[in-house]
């Protein structure tokens, strides 16, 4: 390795190294010149941190004119270097008059599209450097960003030894004088591969956004340059797959090379299409027609009732006007048709009290649906014990931890009606699933939940095993990608099992105190009189336990008679409660 630039020298490398010391100096770029090292190549490396004068460029620049090939890591910080750039330019200025000297960019974690983004603007953190310089230098900088080079995001799956043996591999086929095989390598395989792996992005991206357009139509039409933006990528795809058609065909060596600098470029254009694309994601700015606040990425406007939403336009405009008073911004914002139904309205119990039984059971099911192993949460006990009312609090509690962004429900009962669970679970989506067939509304309503992501999906009632597939609720790798979560009830350990539940959580009735205390706030004073203490408690004993009972008992029996109180213990006492729905009623 040389030691200081300090003397004058007349040999000549094989290979000099240009790179960032504070980047990669003693990680990547050391194990580099280990390798070269071991392969022979008789390699330049500058020491860190050396301090600069006319003689240090001097050296520099007789060190580069004196190699055969110019490695340069570029790297995140690489262009924050006056050294760098003195040393990139000083290697392109190079080539121009030794035609043969080899260059090769490295690329180390960071795409070549953003070191040209760079190159436009440099920055030295406030140091002062001439004009003339800093031109030569962009320059400079942005001719090596468009050369075909070596990336290390897109070889070896990552791994930093495998992605430093190509690099040599190349340079020695390069020394052996394999240039075809180089160019090759380089030009029509890495690059190849970098550009199709683009367009897969790309085309996500506008799958996207054309199903947005889609959903909204025909009450909308997306801005002028969302269009523009679609046609450039349809047009970017035709030509890329031209292009790939053209290198599959073509053997002569010039043409390859020729290719190779199209499909640099078309690296380039693809980067600059993704990064306009990210403006339009979610489509919330980009749409024409009413002024609204986006409720469907602005979780923290969701405390708005749905009553207020069906006021439409004039209750939008006065939003945005409260929103400016305060500081706030609503720039180019258009309201999507459908905003899902506001979680608290529909989640909330009135009037509900947590037993012990509960707040253990709710702790659970918290801990549960935090945990990234747990994807189907199943809570069960006796019908009439309090599930709907429990998972429902744990809803809401869930969103307002941050758990999850929205929280849709649907009641599924002993005789599955797929498309009104269907129905249900779109309603609280607000979507509305024209689809004739039952197939048809599925792929729809999934497709929604996946593009959605974040929901905490609520299945209530389940009787026996429901295929989620048939309802269109993701299950398995799709709910998991989706960052969604399923929390179902039923009256069995067993439906639990059946319906894939990680985590199996039971809700046992009250205890005979909490029962009392549910049973009392609900009858009123009456039951604390002497001549009611006793019947009343007889009646709340002979519930069993189960909240809908004590409500349904409290309610009749509260400004009632005594010797109906007393007859209706005298016919509980002769009966047994059944396990009973949430939604039945009781003829006291």
């Amino acid at each position: 390795m040389a030691s200081s630039l300090n003397f004058e020298f007349e040999c000549s490398y094989d290979i000099f190294l240009s790179f960032r010391g504070l980047d990669t100096r003693k990680k990547f770029t050391d194990h580099l010149y280990e390798a070269l090292k071991r392969e022979g190549f008789q390699t330049f490396i500058e020491d860190d941190e050396i301090e600069w004068g006319e003689n240090i460029k001097s050296a520099l620049q007789k060190a580069i004119w004196n190699s055969k090939i110019s490695v340069i890591v570029l790297s995140k910080n690489y262009a924050t270097s006056t050294s760098c750039l003195f040393e990139i330019h000083t290697i392109i200025e190079h080539r121009k008059k030794k035609s043969d000297h080899f260059i090769l960019p490295v690329f180390y974690e960071v795409d070549p599209w953003e070191i040209k983004q760079q190159a436009k603007k440099l920055d030295f953190g406030g140091k002062t450097v001439r004009a003339e310089e800093v031109k030569g230098w962009s320059v400079a900088l942005k001719e090596v960003a468009s050369m075909a080079g070596m990336v290390s995001q897109n070889r070896s799956n990552g791994y930093e030894a495998k992605f430093i043996e190509e690099i040599v591999g190349v340079l020695k086929n390069k020394q052996a004088g394999k240039h075809r095989r180089v160019g090759d390598y380089l030009e029509l395989d890495e690059n190849m591969q970098n550009l199709k792996r683009k367009v897969e992005y790309l085309s996500g991206q506008e799958s996207d956004i054309n199903s947005e357009i889609s959903e909204h139509r025909p009450w909308k039409r997306p801005k002028k340059e969302v269009e523009v933006w679609l046609t450039d990528v349809q047009r970017f795809k035709d030509d890329v797959q031209r292009l790939e058609q053209e290198v599959d065909g073509e053997k002569n060596v010039f043409s390859r090379k020729r290719l190779g600098s199209d499909i640099v470029e078309k690296i380039l254009e693809a980067s600059e299409l993704q990064e306009k694309g990210r403006d339009f994601d979610g489509l919330n700015k980009k749409w024409c027609g009413v002024w609204c606040p986006d409720l469907l990425t602005r979780p923290d406007l969701l405390s708005l009732r749905i009553d207020e939403l069906q006021e439409g336009g004039r209750l939008c405009r006065s939003k945005i006007r409260k929103k400016k008073k305060v500081g706030g911004r609503f720039d180019n914002v258009a309201f999507p048709m459908g905003t899902p139904i506001d979680i608290e309205s529909t989640m909330s119990s009135e009037g509900f009290v947590a037993f012990e039984s509960t707040r253990k059971a709710m702790n659970e099911a918290m801990e549960a649906l935090k945990d990234d192993r747990v994807k189907i949460v199943g809570v069960y006990g006796m019908g009439g014990g309090g599930k709907t009312t429990m998972v429902k609090q744990v809803g809401v509690k869930a969103h307002k931890e941050g758990l999850f962004d929205y929280v849709i429900m649907a009641v599924v009962s002993k005789t599955v009606n797929l498309r009104g669970i269907q129905g249900q679970l779109a309603d609280m989506l607000a979507l509305e699933l024209l689809e004739e067939s039952e197939f048809g509304r599925a792929a729809r309503l999934k497709e929604k939940i996946m593009r959605t992501k974040k929901i905490l999906i609520v299945l209530d009632d389940i009787w026996t095993r429901v295929e989620l597939s048939e309802i269109g609720i993701p299950s398995g790798s799709d709910l998991e990608a989706c960052k969604s979560k399923i929390i179902l009830t039923t009256r069995t350990d067993h439906a639990c099992f059946t319906m894939g539940s990680q985590a199996k959580i039971h809700l046992d009735v009250a205890s005979e105190e909490d029962s009392w205390t549910l049973f009392r706030s609900k009858a009123g004073e009456v039951v604390e009189s002497h001549d009611f203490r006793d019947v009343a408690r007889k009646v709340a004993k002979k519930c069993g336990g189960l909240a809908i009972a004590l409500v349904a008992a409290a309610r009749a029996l509260g400004d009632k008679e005594l010797f109906e109180w007393e007859e209706t213990a005298r016919q509980l006492e002769m009966s047994t409660f059944r396990s009973l729905d949430e939604d039945e009623t009781f003829n006291f």
